[in-house]
């Protein structure tokens, strides 16, 4: 979808280029063809393609950064934060967010990328829930000044929902629940025999906290559930600025483990599975109400 979308965009902004992080991508095949001389292979060399990238922004030049998540963002991290600016339009697709490359092990695992990234005032992280909304995301976020991360990890739900930062997936007023990405459908799975659940689904941050917030005060029982680890989360953010007592906010979030495997049986290893996730949901609406 990505390619298939930097195609067409390559045929309208004549100033666009991609870096490519030599990993193999067949996929850009196409497009390697139709545009050599505005697709580079920088080698296995993350830092240099931010190097790079910073130059030809400099110059006036949109660049993409396409590579696994945990390489495109760590192994430049340094480089990212210092070099690049609201001047700046440079938008990292960081493929395998979250265990999305769970067989390759620890390496691969993407479970501190939008913790890192939020520390840089200048940046903004899209995370789209389903494939199919990719191609709308990228339009968006092609469309905002500065540096833009994509965090793609496969989904392959369909829905009718357009792309919104902040949706609101199913309603209730008896607790609040708050995902993030491609979550949102096993969330919605796990809680769809229960009433008074209502799944807010964050695609963009920053974001709107206060529409969460205003919720939480209503039903008083919060749930967080996030494909990443705890410090640093989007969730350990929010809640740091909602109002009211937190003894009745629980997160459900990653651990960092050395253990390889696919990303359904490493989620259903920490308690991210539709059982698990169902469970939590249940005691978290029937938990007493404690306002202290």
């Amino acid at each position: 979808m990505f390619f298939s979308w930097l195609e067409n965009h390559f045929k309208n902004k004549s100033n666009s280029v991609l870096l490519l992080c030599d990993l193999g991508y067949p996929e850009a095949l196409d497009l390697m063809k139709a545009f050599p001389q505005r697709v580079l292979n920088v080698g296995v060399s993350e830092q240099n393609a931010a190097l790079v990238a910073k130059g030809l922004c400099a110059e006036g030049f949109e660049v993409f950064i396409y590579g696994i998540s945990s390489f495109t963002l760590w192994r430049c991290a340094e480089v990212l934060k210092l070099y690049f600016g609201p001047e700046d339009s440079l938008r990292i697709i960081g493929n395998g967010g979250g265990l999305g490359y769970g067989l390759m092990g620890t390496t691969h695992h993407s479970i501190d990328d939008l913790g890192l990234v939020s520390l840089w005032p200048t940046w903004t992280s899209w995370i789209p829930a389903r494939d199919q909304e990719v191609p709308e995301v990228l339009t968006l976020l092609t469309q905002e000044t500065g540096p833009q991360y994509l965090r793609l990890t496969n989904n392959a739900a369909t829905g009718k929902n357009n792309f919104e930062p902040l949706r609101v997936f199913s309603q209730g007023d008896k607790l609040t629940v708050v995902t993030v990405g491609p979550m949102v459908d096993l969330v919605l799975e796990a809680a769809h025999q229960e009433t008074g659940v209502q799944t807010f689904c964050i695609g963009k941050w920053p974001v709107d906290i206060e529409k969460i917030n205003q919720h939480f005060a209503k039903t008083g029982r919060l749930l967080f559930i996030e494909e990443h680890q705890e410090p640093g989360s989007l969730s350990s953010q929010i809640k740091s600025q909602l109002d009211g007592s937190r003894k009745n906010i629980r997160s459900l979030t990653l651990s960092k483990s050395n253990i390889a495997g696919s990303r359904d049986a490493l989620l259903k290893m920490q308690g991210l599975d539709k059982k698990s996730i169902a469970s939590h949901i249940v005691s978290m609406k029937n938990r007493v109400h404690d306002k202290d």
